[in-house]
């Protein structure tokens, strides 16, 4: 699933974990994301996503076209909203 959505990768701008943060952050009625760490520096760089500027408006399209194509996987798409 990385892979699929490694464009998203910016050096010197964000890291795939924080355009995770980012995106899921950009939906209406989100206002927090919980995840787990191991390190204190997973903490770290995901709190930088937290301030940072919304993700490019073709950045949200592509991830959606990854999204409905199932991350190349076999199989039917995942549900919208995770469930």
């Amino acid at each position: 699933m990385a892979r699929a959505l490694s464009f998203l990768r910016r050096e010197g701008t964000h890291t795939l974990t924080q355009a995770a943060i980012r995106f899921i952050l950009m939906h209406q009625g989100v206002t927090a994301v919980l995840g787990g760490f191991s390190a204190m520096s997973h903490l770290e760089e995901i709190v930088q996503a937290s301030g940072a500027e919304p993700l490019a408006a073709e950045l949200m399209a592509r991830v959606e076209m990854v999204w409905r194509a199932n991350f190349g996987f076999a199989g039917p798409p995942p549900a919208a909203g995770g469930g």
